[in-house]
């Protein structure tokens, strides 16, 4: 890689530095949100729920809170199982091979068929002579309590892992910045000795070590872009481990999803 590519790959990367931050307060706002949607969800209030559960997947585009919507509604009642069997489908649409997808397929079974029952309806009044008599409606078989969702699966990945992986990264990068820095640099010092001993203390060399000059300063440039961007990406992979340590734990018996790891 020469000069040039060096210097875009630094421009590049300091350039995405504020898309990051962007990032990072998103995905904070909707950790945010989620947790007060799970709280609504432990209550019942499952239309505050799935507000806020919406909220947060417009913030993070995380396919497991389709899944919390479609829990919700689920839990609503009869008149929202169409729009949970909705949510169910597109989860497995974002997330086909979730390790929920048996459950989640039994689930739009059970929705498709709660939306295609009927509520009962009274029977026409039996008339005896110039007498109406009218029946009185079928009782509504009783609703089961609704039951909570499942835990979270063990395959879904834990919050902060995105930070972890960005973290990780960054020291790889880091690493290769500084092995490029301390390679060219040592060959860098080598071109300079050499031109040390061919060119007089006046600086005037001979057109022969023209070549080691530019092979001097070549060096010395990319040393110089090699150490400038590891240092950076040492930087953001410390920023990054530090997120990571901050990254909520998952709300105990909430939603039955996480945020994080499934962004």
């Amino acid at each position: 890689m020469n000069t040039r590519e060096w210097c875009a790959a630094l421009v590049v990367f300091v350039v995405g530095l504020p898309t990051v931050a962007r990032a990072d307060s998103a995905e904070a706002e909707a950790q945010a949100i989620y947790a007060e949607g799970a709280r609504y969800f432990d209550l019942g209030d499952y239309d505050h729920a799935v507000e806020r559960f919406e909220r947060a997947y417009t913030l993070s585009g995380a396919p497991g809170l389709l899944l919390d919507i479609a829990q919700a509604y689920r839990l609503e009642g009869p008149a929202a199982c169409d729009k949970a069997r909705a949510f169910y489908e597109r989860f497995l649409h974002k997330s086909p091979s979730s390790a929920r997808r048996s459950e989640v397929e039994s689930r739009i079974v059970e929705m498709k068929a709660c939306a295609a029952r009927e509520p009962s309806s009274s029977r026409p009044p039996a008339a005896t002579g110039s007498t109406a008599t009218a029946q009185a409606p079928s009782p509504e078989p009783p609703r089961a309590a609704p039951d909570r969702p499942p835990a979270p699966s063990a395959a879904d990945p834990p919050a902060g892992h995105g930070w972890k992986t960005l973290a990780f990264g960054s020291v790889a990068v880091a690493v290769a910045g500084a092995g490029v820095a301390g390679i060219t640099g040592a060959l860098a010092l080598n071109r300079q000795s050499i031109l040390e001993n061919a060119c007089s203390s006046d600086g005037g060399c001979p057109p022969s070590e023209r070549s080691h000059l530019q092979q001097y300063q070549t060096f010395r440039t990319t040393a110089l872009v090699g150490g400038i961007v590891g240092g950076a990406a040492l930087a953001l992979a410390a920023f990054s481990f530090w997120r990571a340590s901050l990254a909520p734990a998952p709300v105990a018996g909430g939603a039955g999803v996480r945020l994080g790891g499934t962004f």
